[in-house]
């Protein structure tokens, strides 16, 4: 039997446990200043002023918006019929040995959510650049969004 690969761009596909990703994050990120982030709208119109109002009543402080991260209390208005998309910073940390438990924890949140998949956004020290990898728990390539 064949493993999956994606058409377009050859990557395999395969489904991770948030176990996984953690020890992933370990091995390529140890020390490395990391955000995590939940896709909760991806490329959909709308204003979504209710859901910015949810997040921020659950605690969230802040969300990617159409790339740019910004506060949830602040006066956030998108464009009706233009595309957005909306990611929720659930967590911004060093990932160190301190922090292994609150990186779990993060990790796992969003993998409980309808999406059940994140992006972590990590600044690489050494190369001075920034460096996004996606994980799901479903077996579901999320870079080309193909199935």
């Amino acid at each position: 039997m064949g493993k999956p690969h994606c058409p377009e761009c050859g990557t395999r596909i395969t489904s991770q446990t948030p176990e996984q990703i953690t020890d992933y994050a370990y091995v390529d990120a140890l020390n490395e200043a990391c955000m995590i982030l939940a896709p909760m709208v991806q490329e959909r119109k709308g204003e979504y002023r209710k859901e910015l109002e949810d997040w921020a009543a659950e605690g969230y402080v802040r969300a990617r918006i159409d790339g740019e991260v910004r506060r949830l209390d602040e006066d956030i208005r998108l464009a009706r019929y233009e595309k957005h998309s909306i990611e929720l910073v659930v967590d911004r940390l060093t990932i160190t040995a301190e922090e292994k438990s609150r990186f779990t924890e993060s990790v796992e949140k969003p993998c409980c959510w309808v999406t059940g998949w994140l992006f972590c956004t990590m600044v690489k020290k050494l190369q001075k650049m920034k460096q996004k990898i996606s994980w799901s728990k479903a077996r579901k390539k999320i870079t080309c969004s193909v199935n």
